[in-house]
């Protein structure tokens, strides 16, 4: 079985709370930091508050919308990218639960495209029960947050708990944020995701006060797995060089053509998701692709597709990808959560070591696609501190260049993930 899995960590620094009972994790180094004691409770920015985003007609299309705005300032064209929209999204639509005022509607804005943090908030949690209620259950979703063990750094407003619990089921650990901390963070991280991602962090910031994290796993096989495989395919990376590998043959159901691409759909075994395809004609340049590409073109496209028999090629391909997001983010209006004096997380909580902010949000994937299915990988950190069908007429899509790809979720056209294959080393 080959897995998706996507991680959203959230290194926020803020709270230790007293208000509700959460579990404590004893400073025991010898002691496996998931086990008992740490049961969870059952319970410079000078971009503008206001972006003109279109208006999105439903939340799934909010979050398509904000993932290919994010493609395109990620995109340089110089190196493979792989993004999880849905577990971006949902992260920080957990740290946007804690904002108010300015710093509540620049994330209102980024994330809800014309729908409020609320009515995102219903969208995510009947994500997740659609996922726990689904019998092929590709799909699955973990939230945790971990809090500093120390009253003075922060107090935590018990409704940004209960949202948290209630919306996103997340887990809540309290620890003294050492090594023991680490572990048990590590621990939860390779548990979640079955070995895949065995540790996001090796230390704690010493400001840090709260670290979230959402994990997403995608664990599926082809519905037609690859048989027909051949060495030595020719592949032309962005760069014109010449790159030869594994290609696999096959033939699928569903041809997809844009005004500049061709395209396949390959579904996965259950038929819930998809794995979508876009090959730039030979005359346009793969950026200039993606920077026309936006979330209506790309559900117009798949929307379009002709049930009819194409012959595809497709390269093996592996590849990781890490980056920052905190630069697209204020470049596409999220600017205060990031100001040590304009950051707003008053509903999250407040600390007696200053001002709650973001002061990180990285991204990191890794993806395989091979004969039997796709092998993918994700990790987001949001660190906040405190301040101090006829064969004649058959297609075909022979990608053996540069292309943007997805995983899609069928019934909305969602890209759980989205990117860009430049070169296949």
């Amino acid at each position: 079985m080959k897995k998706i899995l996507t991680l959203f960590l959230v290194t926020s620094l803020l709270l230790s709370f007293c208000s509700c009972s959460i579990v404590t994790m004893e400073n025991k180094p010898n002691e496996n930091p998931i086990d008992k004691s740490f049961d969870p409770i059952d319970t410079s920015n000078t971009f503008p508050v206001e972006n003109d985003f279109p208006i999105a007609i439903s939340q799934e299309n909010a979050v398509s919308d904000m993932a290919f705005d994010l493609l395109h300032l990620l995109h340089n064209g110089d190196e493979n990218i792989l993004i999880s929209p849905l577990s971006v999204s949902m992260a920080l639509g957990i740290t946007a639960s804690g904002c108010d005022n300015d710093s509540k509607i620049q994330f209102e804005n980024f994330l809800g495209r014309g729908f409020t943090l609320d009515k995102m908030n219903e969208f995510y949690q009947s994500y997740i029960e659609k996922i726990d209620n689904t019998e092929e259950n590709e799909v699955d979703i973990a939230n945790s947050l971990w809090i500093r063990g120390n009253s003075s750094a922060i107090n935590v407003n018990e409704d940004f708990l209960n949202k948290a619990e209630e919306i996103f089921d997340a887990e809540v650990f309290t620890s003294p944020f050492d090594k023991t901390t680490v572990d048990a963070i590590n621990n939860w991280v390779n548990d979640k995701t079955d070995s895949m991602i065995k540790e996001i962090i090796d230390e704690i910031g010493k400001d840090a006060v709260m670290y979230i994290i959402n994990a997403l796993a995608f664990d599926a096989e082809w519905e037609s797995p690859y048989t027909n495989t051949r060495d030595n395919f020719r592949f032309v990376n962005a760069n014109g060089e010449g790159e030869y590998v594994t290609v696999m043959h096959s033939k699928e159901n569903y041809y997809l053509e844009g005004e500049n691409c061709t395209g396949f759909i390959k579904d996965y075994k259950g038929g819930e998701y998809s794995f979508v395809v876009l090959l730039p004609n030979f005359d346009t340049n793969i950026s200039d692709f993606v920077n026309e590409l936006n979330g209506d073109t790309f559900r117009t496209i798949l929307s379009n597709a002709q049930n009819i028999t194409v012959k595809t090629s497709l390269p093996k391909f592996t590849f990781e990808y890490t980056t920052s997001l905190v630069k697209p983010l204020k470049q596409l209006g999220v600017s205060d959560p990031f100001s040590p004096q304009k950051a707003d997380f008053s509903k999250l909580g407040v600390s007696e070591w200053g001002n709650l902010y973001i002061s990180e949000v990285l991204h990191k994937t890794f993806i395989e696609v091979a004969e039997k299915g796709t092998r993918a990988a994700a990790v987001t950190s949001v660190e906040i501190e405190a301040e101090s069908t006829y064969i004649e007429d058959m297609k075909e899509v022979i990608v053996n260049r540069p292309f943007v790809f997805a995983i899609v979720d069928n019934t909305s056209k969602l890209p759980v993930f989205l990117g860009i294959t430049l070169t296949t080393k």
